[in-house]
């Protein structure tokens, strides 16, 4: 399927400056994310030019192309023009000055991008069920309501465990390690401990 974009991602990889130009390269929802060693090298003018490209800008330390929804599609083909290691998690030839807002930016938009599909599905469920009660189709005492709402909740109660995981794969560090300092945290008698309102302490000599 990702063929037909095989002319689109060749001139991608041309317009960014070439494969030893991007230093690593991700994908959200609609965007290609790259991280450029020299962002002078880019045409952004030409990219936006591209048939296929809805824009192309620089932000939070990024190099961003605006695709669309199809963008998994391109990303496959443009990796095929990259060299091996441009989208491993090597160092940039050349330094790049990104300011530490930047970095936050780049921080922040790196680990909820992989989890807003799942927002997003759960945001359109709790809209379904909002339908289903308007229509009279399903009272808020059924268990189809508790079922259906106990699924739409599911991605927020757990939020920590996607975040988690997902700032792991941002900072290149170990998931597993992330997930079970989530689970700490949601460990239901750590939550008991809050709820009892009593002070906790922790390696308190007596």
């Amino acid at each position: 399927m990702s063929k037909k974009y095989e002319k689109l991602a060749q001139d991608i990889v041309e317009k960014v400056g070439g494969s030893e130009n991007v230093s690593t390269l991700t994908h959200c929802m609609t965007r290609l994310r790259f991280a450029l060693n020299d962002t002078n090298k880019a045409d952004q003018k030409a990219l936006k030019s591209l048939d296929g490209v809805i824009d192309a800008l620089e932000s939070g330390g990024q190099f961003q192309v605006v695709i669309g929804t199809h963008v998994e599609d391109v990303y496959k083909e443009v990796i095929k023009h990259l060299q091996p290691n441009a989208s491993s998690s090597g160092e940039p030839t050349q330094a790049r000055k990104v300011s530490i807002l930047g970095k936050l930016i780049d921080f922040v938009s790196g680990t909820f991008s992989p989890i807003v599909p799942a927002i997003a599905g759960a945001g359109m469920i709790k809209a379904l069920l909002a339908l289903l009660i308007l229509f009279n189709w399903i009272s808020k005492d059924s268990q189809t309501y508790y079922v259906v709402s106990l699924m739409s909740d599911a991605i927020f109660y757990f939020l920590p465990f996607l975040l988690a995981f997902s700032a792991a794969n941002k900072l290149k560090c170990s998931p597993v390690l992330a997930l079970v300092l989530a689970g700490v945290l949601l460990h239901p008698n750590l939550t008991q401990l809050r709820l009892d309102g009593t002070d906790v302490s922790v390696l308190e000599s007596r």
